[in-house]
């Protein structure tokens, strides 16, 4: 009887816990579990993946320099193409020379970023966005997540409410980042992270599924993530024209 009693405050008193959770509180908590602190140690680093999509397989390659020196690298069957971030330059230097819009850049980024498990992009500025913990758990990726709602606090011009909605999904049992979902035009877009790896301590998903509507889109395989290496500036900079 007492085991019984017991139990039932265990279960009611991790209830009241969750139901006592911020959505805010839910990402701390992702963040310092997936031991992303250990990021701000990366001066630099080097990331090599392999993505099958449509039939098709292709490299990439993903150099970061401090806060904003970015370079993204992708070689398939149909060609070479090297795009550059420097500060507010953003540049595709190969198979041509040609200056990109900023937000281009800044789109580019904010993809890889979504691939990733790097909780701190949403601990940076909470000025924008607010988040919303959903009630109870979801099943995602095969775990028990708990869901975090993310909303801008003001609509970008000419956008609807509901529109490019995201959502966090965060393993209600480990705290790790299980991937996430966005309501667009074209229907729900899923990030699925598995085959957890570390780098220097931090935690990184080796395995990114896209899914687009249910169906598969593809696949993105880290090889290898390597940081604090010696990379030049030249990697980030747009060739002088002739």
């Amino acid at each position: 009887m007492k085991r019984m009693l017991f139990l039932f405050v265990l279960v009611v008193f991790a209830y009241s816990n969750a139901a006592a959770e911020t959505g805010f509180e839910v990402i701390e908590k992702c963040a310092k579990a997936m031991k992303s602190e250990k990021r701000s140690n990366f001066k630099t680093s080097k990331k090599v993946a392999k993505m099958k999509m449509m039939g098709q397989e292709m490299t990439i390659t993903f150099y970061q320099k401090g806060e904003d020196k970015f370079r993204f690298e992708q070689k398939s069957p149909m060609g070479e193409q090297v795009i550059i971030k420097n500060g507010k330059t953003c540049a595709l230097i190969k198979p041509m020379v040609k200056d990109l819009p900023a937000e281009q850049g800044q789109q580019l980024l904010s993809q890889m970023q979504s691939q990733d498990s790097d909780m701190r992009q949403f601990l940076k500025d909470t000025s924008k966005v607010k988040y919303k913990l959903k009630n109870g758990v979801e099943k995602f990726n095969g775990k028990s997540c708990k869901v975090v709602e993310v909303d801008p606090k003001e609509l970008p011009k000419g956008s609807k409410e509901g529109e490019n909605q995201m959502y966090i999904f965060v393993d209600a049992l480990t705290n790790w980042l299980v991937g996430f979902k966005v309501k667009s035009a074209q229907g729900n877009i899923e990030i699925l992270l598995s085959d957890m790896k570390k780098v220097k301590g931090a935690i990184y998903p080796a395995l990114i599924t896209t899914k687009v509507n249910g169906k598969d889109m593809g696949t993105l395989t880290v090889t290898s993530f390597e940081v604090n290496l010696d990379l030049d500036d030249k990697l980030f900079s747009k060739p002088k024209s002739k």
